[in-house]
């Protein structure tokens, strides 16, 4: 038996599916471009890579178990009207051929106000806040998790900082999930650090089980999560709370999750903050770091950023794994699906479809010995 974790090629954006052994598919922000639909585009056809996965219900509707909204940026929820049966489940219209949402995920952000959100976003909302409102059915669940504020009446939906989640609507589920992040304000946080939607990200760690064995695959994942975030949850939680296999790079690999310190004012001089960057640093031997964003190359971009890229670097390098950038695999001309498959002897990376099939692009597989736990 196995479980799955694969990342789309989405440039500069999060969207990532998690298959569990049972066969439960948890999916985790997306940024689903309009371009793939025009057949004479380039942009990665994210959305038919995922179809291509999903199960479907007794009546042939393709569905996820959980999604995920790591926070309300439109690139982490862009597509979610178009894709997304949102709205009652007797609403449901099979012309649409929409995927339908057993169970939404979110931060407390959802009941909050913020100004100009992009229209997918308010939709996410809109949905979110319909669900607090419900008791709870097959296709209306809602957990709110980490810390922060929301309306009387749906604190029985929240799941705060330090939790785990053991469980996939009613079901036990081959996994746990920490919930590291949002944490409460703390006593020195400014109103300026309150208003940031990177403030609210969900800081998540997964641990999934295979064939008895949990802990078979860590994946730490922290959407946006910027510096300030990372400072103080290594503060907060013990180091092996943030140990990983895999660890998606943050806000795209940008420098702004692990300094306080402008590169374009400063380059070279600006000064990584040690707690931020030890968070991110607790890989075990063979950890692959993985950077969803476009290819990583221009000095003067942030995300992705060329600096925050040689320091996952020097972390892989010290675990014998890789750091690998979602758009230049298996090549930047042909990004494909990363799919790693966790065994119970850790996750095997093989690189995408197309590589499996062209040695020319990458010389097959790549990865083919499992991560260890150590």
């Amino acid at each position: 038996m196995s479980a799955k974790i694969l990342f789309f090629p989405v440039g500069n954006g999060d969207m990532t599916l998690i298959e569990l052994e049972t066969g439960q598919q948890i999916l985790m922000d997306m940024r689903i471009r309009a371009a793939a639909e025009d057949a004479s585009d380039s942009t990665p056809d994210v959305t038919a890579e995922l179809r291509k996965r999903l199960r479907t219900d007794g009546l042939g509707r393709a569905f996820v178990d959980v999604l995920i909204l790591t926070h309300l940026h439109e690139d982490h929820c862009l597509g979610l009207q178009r894709h997304f049966h949102l709205g009652p489940p007797s609403d449901y219209q099979a012309s649409d051929n929409k995927i339908l949402i057993q169970e939404i995920w979110c931060g407390a952000a959802a009941f909050m106000e913020w100004d100009g959100l992009v229209d997918d976003a308010k939709a996410a909302v809109q949905e979110v806040q319909r669900r607090a409102q419900r008791t709870g059915g097959d296709w209306d669940r809602l957990r709110i998790l980490g810390d922060g504020e929301v309306p009387d009446g749906v604190a029985h939906l929240a799941v705060p900082a330090g939790s785990k989640i053991t469980s996939v609507g009613d079901n036990v589920a081959a996994m746990e999930v920490l919930v590291l992040g949002p944490l409460p304000p703390a006593e020195d946080e400014s109103d300026e650090d309150l208003i940031s939607m990177h403030r609210w990200s969900l800081v998540l760690r997964f641990e999934l089980e295979v064939d008895g064995h949990l802990g078979a695959g860590l994946l730490l994942s922290g959407g946006d999560a910027e510096v300030a975030v990372w400072e103080r949850l290594w503060e907060a939680y013990e180091p092996e709370s943030f140990k990983y296999h895999l660890l998606q790079a943050p806000h795209h690999c940008s420098w702004r999750s692990m300094s306080y310190d402008s590169w374009s004012d400063m380059g070279e001089a600006a000064r990584v903050c040690k707690d931020a960057l030890s968070a991110l640093s607790q890989g075990l031997k063979g950890a692959h770091i993985i950077a969803s964003s476009k290819p990583i190359a221009d000095a003067d971009s942030d995300p992705p950023s060329t600096r925050a890229k040689r320091e996952y670097l020097a972390v892989t390098q010290s675990t014998g794994g890789r750091f690998l950038c979602v758009m230049e695999e298996p090549s930047e001309r042909w990004p494909d699906v990363m799919e790693f498959t966790v065994e119970w002897s850790g996750p095997r990376y093989t690189s995408g479809r197309r590589a499996r099939t062209s040695g020319s692009m990458a010389g097959g597989l790549i990865g083919s010995e499992p991560l260890s736990h150590g």
